[in-house]
């Protein structure tokens, strides 16, 4: 299962991948100019449906694959899609399967078995095509992004909130909240203070501070008392 994308990419990212370099020439044409959500188009290249998994695999945030069939061997598409789904775990990206052979993989039987978001046969396929198909790609992709960050977010703060326990101390319940909202909202550095009374009237100040060093988690908690 591929980790959650907590922030959009600065740049949406399509991989071509085909075995034929004019293919990859004339696909860049004519997606010249693409946008979406005031984001520029990065694309990424590969010549073959290996290729293609490893690139999937190093690169998450890919948001559209336009896949070739034909490449290696006449299913090298084909089984890319398979592996890019189940063994990678990558559900999010849009695939969009470009070939010149409809026979080798007929249109519906190959969309219901592969987990496809689209299927352009290259005889048919015009510049205008192709540009709505992975526009219309595109904002799946990002809606998809989206909602899974959310259930990403719902998840830890169910998690934290069910790990409360009211004989905790304070300190690690602050500690344990501060984590929490360092995951929805990643930063190098988390400061979360919550100031009590005591029965003298007198104000108690709990403070909690996380702080990341390379990629672990440094928690330092304190508490300060003073008099009115």
């Amino acid at each position: 299962m591929t980790a959650v994308l907590l922030r959009l990419p600065e740049k949406l990212r399509i991989l071509v991948v085909d075995d034929e370099p004019d293919v990859h020439s004339v696909t860049r044409l004519s997606l010249k100019g693409i946008k979406y959500g005031g984001r520029s188009v990065e694309f990424l290249n590969a010549a073959s449906g290996k290729d293609a998994v490893a690139m999937v695999r190093a690169n998450p945030d890919i948001a559209v694959l336009l896949l070739d069939v034909v490449m290696e061997s006449d299913t090298a598409g084909l089984d890319a899609c398979r592996a890019i789904r189940e063994d990678v775990g990558n559900r999010s990206v849009r695939i969009l399967l470009r070939t010149g052979q409809p026979g080798q993989a007929p249109e519906r039987q190959t969309i219901d078995s592969y987990d496809l978001d689209g299927y352009l046969p290259k005889t048919e396929l015009t510049s205008t095509r192709l540009y709505s198909a992975v526009r219309t790609a595109l904002k799946a992709w990002e809606e998809l992004v989206q909602l899974e960050r959310h259930r990403r977010y719902l998840s830890v703060i169910h998690e934290r909130t069910m790990a409360l326990h009211s004989y905790d101390p304070i300190a690690k319940q602050l500690s344990m909240i501060l984590q929490a909202a360092l995951e929805v909202c990643p930063a190098r550095l988390g400061v979360l203070a919550i100031e009590t009374f005591q029965q003298q009237g007198n104000p108690e100040r709990q403070t909690s501070s996380s702080a990341r060093k390379s990629n672990t988690w440094r928690s330092v908690t304190a508490c300060f008392r003073r008099s009115c």
